[in-house]
């Protein structure tokens, strides 16, 4: 018994356990959020040396960016032609700013995912907080159930899922039974009534 407490007592707290979380996302988001940033810069740039190109091209051919300075006759050709560069050049902007709020979108969907599979992650562990049933108060008690009672019923994954239950077994060792575990035992009580019926029935139509 000792030697568990022991065990126990190295355990980090729940605010260890919350500072670290809190640490990793931040450090995390913070590198997201600069390559996010970079891309957007750098492809922003990109479009923007590609404009001037465009624009030194037209220099080149009509020698002025200016339509009052050329011909009549070639006046129009230069206008449209910067009108068309100016359009691509604003087109190729919108679609990056569309892709970064897209991308904005989807990681902020990624962090209210990670967000919820945190919180229960940290449920699951808070139960382990717990201490001997034997010492536990009425209020513990009424928590605990409701924890485990809750996370029984909620979307885990299969290894929040295994978790959940390693946490239960190592809490059944220390004196604690959860509405879950009851549950189990109801269904299996309910299963092997089933079975037994449907054996007896079975007999008898052969009987008959």
């Amino acid at each position: 018994m000792k030697r568990k407490r022991e065990q126990r007592s190295n355990r980090p707290t729940k605010q260890q356990r919350l500072d670290t979380v809190e640490l990793i996302n931040k450090l995390e988001d913070g590198d997201e959020d600069s390559v996010n940033r970079l891309q957007q810069s750098d492809a922003q740039k990109a479009v923007d040396l590609a404009y001037e190109e465009a624009k030194l091209k037209i220099k080149r051919e009509f020698r002025t960016l200016n339509p009052e300075r050329v011909l009549p006759e070639r006046r129009l050709q230069l206008e449209q032609r910067l009108e068309y560069e100016e359009s691509k050049r604003d087109d190729r902007l919108a679609k990056i700013r569309t892709n970064a709020s897209t991308k904005t979108a989807e990681l902020e969907d990624k962090r209210a995912k990670r967000h919820h599979r945190q919180e229960v992650d940290e449920q699951i562990e808070e139960c382990l907080d717990m201490p001997e049933f034997s010492d536990a108060s009425w209020q513990t008690i009424g928590k605990f159930n409701c924890t485990t009672l809750r996370l029984s019923e909620c979307e885990m994954s299969s290894i929040q899922r295994g978790r959940f239950n390693d946490v239960l077994q190592e809490m059944t060792e220390k004196g604690w039974r959860t509405k879950q575990q009851r549950k189990d035992i109801k269904d299996d009580s309910v299963k092997q009534n089933d079975a037994s019926t449907t054996a007896t029935a079975s007999t008898a139509s052969k009987v008959h």
